[in-house]
């Protein structure tokens, strides 16, 4: 396992109200290894302190996880970064696609805050979880 490619953004859909942003540019490897464009704005929720926008790679293949909020099932999913939009809402914001069923998707969810990481980490994840006693669920 390539420890360097671990890296991820924790993503929420809460409608929010606009807020001011933009201080300064900056990159982030979010792969451990390329530099990412990102921007350092207001924490969208507080409108205080810092929050990094990182502009995600199109096209990147990633590892989204979606914990339950007893820490008893996680579900697993490997998708692809389509866009990475800037909406007033939240700060990391990508689009992404996947090869499943978005039904099934939304039965089997068990939360609303995904983690999501660069790169197809979905045996690494599985193999961390069953450590702890965590169920993975991958779809």
């Amino acid at each position: 396992m390539d420890r360097g490619k671990i890296c991820g953004a924790t993503l929420t859909r809460q409608a929010q109200q606009k807020t001011n942003f933009l201080f300064s540019i900056l990159y982030s490897q979010m792969d451990g290894k390329s530099l990412e464009p990102a921007r350092i704005l207001t924490h969208f929720e507080s409108d205080y302190a810092a929050a990094p926008k990182v502009e995600m790679r199109r096209g990147q293949v990633v590892t989204n996880i979606i914990p339950d909020f007893e820490a008893k099932r996680w579900v697993g999913l490997l998708g692809r970064i389509e866009e990475a939009p800037f909406m007033p809402i939240g700060r990391s914001q990508i689009e992404v696609s996947f090869n499943k069923d978005s039904e099934l998707l939304a039965r089997r969810m068990p939360g609303f805050h995904w983690m999501t990481g660069y790169g197809d980490y979905m045996c690494e994840v599985g193999y961390a979880l069953r450590r702890v006693g965590i169920a993975w669920d991958t779809l």
